[in-house]
């Protein structure tokens, strides 16, 4: 299967010169992802399961959890590149499934709690591809109180705009120390999908968000859109 990336193309010059370091560690707080895709295969992972401990499965959860992962961490030598696959990533599952198979959300409480075991694990980067919509933009006071911890430790906080596709406020992208990712289809427009609004426009960025491979549970690859995975290539980047 053959999937034409831009941001590959656009990204070859920096690969040249880097593809991350094992020493710079980029935190993800998502899904349970599948570690016996190829992709993953030599790629420096640990994974943290004091919040959510199920194992991955087939699911929302652990397809998105998968998906974002393999944005930053896939290795060169299998059919997904990874932005930065020579980082290490600290995985932290904050996503699950209910006995039904249908996906568990996570509260802002069990955020924070995942902010923290990233700062603990001496996180640069931490990638949020998730989010609350809120009508003032005020966290609760952990998750407030986590991601200004994150502010004094110099950590990069990255996270999605959402997905609702309208001038609306997403928790924590609408922090005023995230960095808020929008995203944008194959020809460089924003996709209709893709939340904005004024919080963003400070401290906001955009970038591919369409038509993205990703690995899928199981062992296939496939292409992902929206702003979940436009994050992830910042955060790369970042790395």
């Amino acid at each position: 299967m053959t999937i034409h990336n831009p941001v590959w193309q656009e990204l070859a010059p920096l690969w040249q010169q880097t593809k991350g370091h094992p020493e710079i560690r980029i935190a993800v707080i998502d899904g349970p992802i599948d570690q016996q895709q190829s992709c993953f295969q030599g790629s420096r992972l640990k994974v943290i399961t004091e919040i959510v401990s199920d194992a991955p499965q087939n699911s929302f959860s652990s397809h998105h959890g998968t998906h974002v992962a393999s944005i930053l961490f896939g290795q060169h030598h299998s059919p997904i590149k990874g932005i930065a696959p020579d980082c290490t990533g600290i995985i932290i599952p904050i996503f699950s499934d209910d006995e039904q198979g249908n996906f568990k959300p996570a509260s802002q409480v069990q955020l924070a709690q995942a902010i923290r075991i990233a700062i603990r694990e001496k996180a640069h980067i931490i990638n949020i591809s998730a989010g609350e919509l809120s009508s003032d933009g005020e966290p609760i006071a952990e998750l407030k109180e986590a991601i200004e911890e994150c502010k004094a430790k110099n950590i990069l906080l990255v996270a999605a705009a959402g997905n609702n596709g309208c001038a609306c406020i997403h928790i924590p992208a609408a922090s005023p120390y995230a960095l808020s990712v929008g995203a944008l289809d194959q020809n460089g427009a924003p996709l209709e999908s893709s939340n904005w609004g004024a919080p963003y426009q400070l401290q906001g960025i955009v970038t591919y968000g369409a038509k993205i491979p990703v690995a899928q549970f199981g062992g296939e690859i496939s292409t992902a859109r929206g702003t979940s995975y436009a994050t992830p290539i910042i955060s790369g980047i970042a790395g």
